[in-house]
């Protein structure tokens, strides 16, 4: 199964008019959202299954701080960027598949503030050809999912993975069951931790390891079928989501 799933992905990536049709509901969210985040249009009478045209937008990758004009408000990109992600996870119901540092890019424009041209930055979301669109029901599951993992509640945590269609093989009575989800419960919540962590967040990491340790230590403690690579997307582009 997971091979097959594995295969009509690998499909759908190279399908260049699948990704055109991503990209376009990506930008044209945006902008109904108006925010302020970038998402390169295609341009749909030169597009193909093989063939992705695009408008041509000049960054740089998001982690080359040192090209950043002096002054540029970061934190203030950084939650653009998460803005949009929420906005279009739970609002839009598409998640991008491979949000990694190359993949977003920053972008120089310029706007008037008043009568004066202001220069500044924006984030750009690029590579829309791994992507997955989420019902309404399956919003609201991953919408549960953060909310579990800020306040620990176990139940809640095990409820939403079950509703985003993972599947377990331990026993959700036993005790090992127990245990695998204390610790990833644990490993989710550190994805949320400040970006400069304190002495007890490094304490709280340390004992979610041990917690996984001793969970992958006991047979069946684990999520025993092989998961979906669309189950993997889900959780992997969560991890962008801001829960403030």
């Amino acid at each position: 199964d997971l091979i097959r799933e594995w295969h009509r992905a690998s499909k759908e990536e190279v399908d260049f008019l699948l990704e055109a049709k991503n990209a376009t509901h990506a930008a044209r969210a945006l902008q109904k959202h108006a925010i302020d985040v970038a998402c390169p249009m295609p341009i749909s009478e030169h597009c193909g299954k093989r063939v992705l045209t695009m408008v041509f937008i000049e960054g740089w990758k998001i982690t080359d701080l040192d090209k950043m004009p002096y002054g540029t408000d970061r934190e203030t990109m950084a939650r653009n960027l998460v803005h949009a992600f929420a906005v279009l996870v739970f609002q839009e119901g598409l998640i991008h598949g491979d949000p990694h540092p190359g993949n977003v890019f920053v972008e120089p424009v310029s706007s008037k503030n008043g009568g004066t041209q202001v220069a500044r930055v924006r984030p750009v979301l690029l590579d829309w050809g791994i992507v997955k669109r989420l019902e309404p029901r399956e919003r609201v599951a991953a919408a549960k999912w953060i909310v579990a993992t800020l306040a620990q509640d176990r139940l809640l945590y095990t409820t939403s993975l079950l509703e985003l269609g993972f599947e377990f093989d331990a026993d959700p009575d036993m005790a090992e069951f127990a245990t695998f989800v204390e610790a990833s419960l644990g490993q989710c919540a550190f994805m949320f931790r400040d970006s400069i962590p304190s002495n007890s967040q490094m304490n709280f990491l340390q004992q979610m390891q041990q917690h996984q340790e001793k969970a992958e230590s006991q047979e069946g403690n684990k999520m025993g079928k092989d998961q979906t690579p669309e189950r993997t997307i889900e959780i992997r582009s969560l991890q962008y989501i801001d829960p403030e």
